[in-house]
């Protein structure tokens, strides 16, 4: 990919599929656009957004930051994290997490993803 810059905010997304059993409470609805990828597919960059609810989630390893929105993510065993327009933040790969929207998050991220016998 070759370099470029974007408005967050104008970048068109797709809906995604939420699995049923993430959803805890409200009728939140997920939508993303990949960026780039690394030359080795191993780094992933976009966009997300998810709107008001209470949903669960298995990370990966991701370093994100708040464009929109206000949640509050709980990540089991681990920290609380309060999200707002310019937090970054970071997950480890296998953190659970459960992630209350009170306003639609909408976030940049960058995900590092491994073979098995990377890990």
């Amino acid at each position: 990919t070759p370099s470029y810059s974007c408005s967050v905010r104008e970048v068109e997304l797709d809906e995604d599929q939420l699995e049923p059993n993430k959803v805890v409470s409200g009728s939140p609805v997920v939508s993303s656009r990949v960026l780039s990828t690394s030359y080795n597919g191993n780094v992933v960059r976009g966009i997300w957004k998810c709107t008001e609810g209470v949903v669960t989630d298995v990370e990966e390893d991701e370093f994100f930051t708040v464009v929109e929105g206000q949640a509050t993510v709980i990540v089991e065993g681990g920290a609380t994290m309060e999200l707002y327009p310019g937090v970054a933040g970071e997950f480890r790969r296998g953190d659970k997490t459960t992630w209350h929207i009170r306003e639609p998050i909408l976030k940049t991220f960058q995900i590092t993803l491994y073979d098995d016998e990377d890990s």
